[in-house]
């Protein structure tokens, strides 16, 4: 159909409902066109989506899509006009110091809007065969849009990702794509399909789902589209709530600090002044009094970063019942990185602020390698604590996964290192040198392929923990040292969030809270 036609056929005011399809017809088309009803998709790209076109031929290759303008002449002939910054005009072909360019040339006298047609055109290809074609061309002011079919109907093949099923593949009405899209949010895809062919009474079975596994991609597709959005405004949301703790670091006693760091998830540190005298207290007094470990440990899934919390014990405190000091909040870090530059910043500014202390404190941690450098690094006359807990539990997923060890040798070696006789133990150098002979003598007839892990990682470790032992003065003995006390405090953290991911504004000020009230019970 020229263009000419195709304009005088939709400009046609003696069309009849008749001669319009309320969709494109099934069957075979060849070499043949079809005038329907294309109010919706109108209503479409007014809202700014795009066309969708149905049939029953199976899929297509989009192609290109354009727009043309036309006016007609004083002959009553049609000619084709180009718009370009809201101007119409004419292209002409000129020379430029010897070569020919396109020039575009705006008419002095613009025509009236009214008076130009605005004719849309969309192309595409059959998958099964390129020298099949489908052409849509529609007005501007129409809501009757001419499907056009050139060449001969291929047939429908199985669709292009199909592995297994030989099925035709036909495209899903729009209508029915809408019905499943708001369907699948509520229900399992196996009752959509059911419940969407019961409810089918159309001798036109296309206005069903095609099949099961269209419905199980919608609906997988839809959930990544739903994630996507929700991602893209989480993160809206986090910028959102950075800004709010920013502007809350000048104004708030528990926000300290908002990092920014290059190519890095914004950080924020949290303490209040009465924490930092309460560890300068309890845990930097030595030899003028016992101390306590200032210990640190990474918590997970109250938010959208990591939450890193220190605790001490309150040595001016004890419990009625348990008869022991209980367990404060120290200085608390939320990031989204877990690196040692990240860890480095936090642990520079709690060491600033207890540089003037009588002593450095005891820090103890669980074998995050990147926060223990950071530790060593900022708190260089600190002795260090490594739980001993995770390190039986990093020695004997060692054994069993890396070295193949059975269960009946684990246990020997496991016994003479962290027994109640074993290296762990030990609370003088000569009883852990006789020990560390009695391990390795373990090792080597149980479990040789363990000992460079052991004594990289595991004896260091224990060695390190007992030369803490030897040279502090602790209120309670640090020997088998645990992390146990930052592990109940993020049991605490979660209790308090009820296991749920928190906005990061408020869980700050629900840690704030938390902090706050262990100092009322003090005062």
């Amino acid at each position: 159909m020229s263009i000419e036609q195709l304009i005088n056929k939709l400009q046609d005011k003696t069309l009849e409902n008749d001669d319009v399809h309320l969709k494109i017809p099934l069957g075979v088309k060849e070499n043949h066109y079809f005038l329907f009803n294309n109010e919706e998709n109108v209503k479409r790209k007014a809202g700014g989506l795009h066309s969708r076109f149905f049939d029953d031929c199976g899929a297509w290759v989009s192609g290109s899509s354009n727009t043309a303008y036309f006016l007609i002449n004083s002959e009553g002939h049609l000619r084709e006009i180009m718009r370009k910054n809201d101007e119409f005009g004419v292209v002409k072909r000129i020379r430029v110091d010897g070569k020919r360019k396109i020039d575009f040339q705006a008419f002095t006298d613009q025509p009236d809007l009214d008076s130009v047609i605005t004719v849309h055109r969309s192309y595409s290809k059959h998958t099964k065969s390129s020298e099949y074609k489908r052409r849509i061309s529609w007005l501007q002011c129409s809501n009757v849009a001419v499907a056009e079919y050139i060449g001969n109907f291929p047939g429908v093949s199985v669709h292009g990702n199909s592995t297994k099923s030989t099925r035709p593949y036909t495209r899903m009405q729009p209508a029915s794509l809408d019905k499943v899209k708001d369907m699948v949010k509520h229900k399992a895809p196996r009752q959509v399909y059911q419940d969407l062919i019961l409810l089918d009474t159309d001798s036109d079975f296309s206005s069903a789902p095609p099949s099961l596994n269209q419905v199980r991609n919608l609906k997988y597709n839809e959930k990544k589209m739903r994630e996507k959005v929700t991602e893209t405004q989480s993160r809206a949301n986090f910028c959102d709530h950075i800004q709010t703790l920013a502007s809350m670091a000048n104004t708030h006693e528990f926000v300290q600090h908002v990092i920014h760091s290059k190519s890095k998830v914004p950080s924020v540190v949290l303490f209040t002044k009465y924490q930092i005298k309460d560890i300068q207290r309890f845990c930097c007094s030595s030899p003028q009094a016992f101390v306590t470990p200032l210990s640190f440990d990474k918590t997970f899934n109250l938010g959208e970063c990591h939450v890193t919390l220190g605790v001490y014990k309150n040595l001016a405190l004890v419990h009625r019942d348990t008869r022991n000091h209980p367990i404060f909040i120290g200085p608390l870090f939320i990031h989204g990185n877990s690196d040692f530059q990240t860890f480095h910043l936090f642990f520079a500014i709690i060491a600033s602020h207890l540089v003037d202390s009588s002593s450095a404190p005891i820090i103890g941690s669980d074998e995050e390698q990147a926060m223990r450098k950071a530790m060593k690094v900022n708190f260089p006359k600190s002795y260090m604590l490594l739980c001993t807990r995770h390190l039986k539990a990093n020695a004997s997923s060692h054994l069993s996964d890396k070295c193949g060890i059975a269960e009946q040798q684990r246990k020997i070696v496991l016994e003479a290192i962290f027994g109640v006789k074993g290296l762990a133990a030990a609370d003088e150098m000569l009883v852990f040198d006789y020990r560390e002979r009695v391990a390795k003598e373990k090792i080597n007839e149980h479990a040789p392929s363990f000992m460079s892990y052991f004594e990289k990682r595991t004896l260091a470790a224990l060695r390190e923990n007992l030369i803490t032992h030897l040279n502090t003065s602790t209120a309670q003995s640090v020997i088998k040292w645990t992390n146990n006390n930052s592990e109940s405090a993020n049991s605490l953290l979660k209790l308090l969030t009820n296991w749920q991911p928190q906005q990061l504004v408020d869980l700050v000020l629900k840690l704030y809270d938390l902090v706050k009230g262990q100092e009322a019970e003090v005062i």
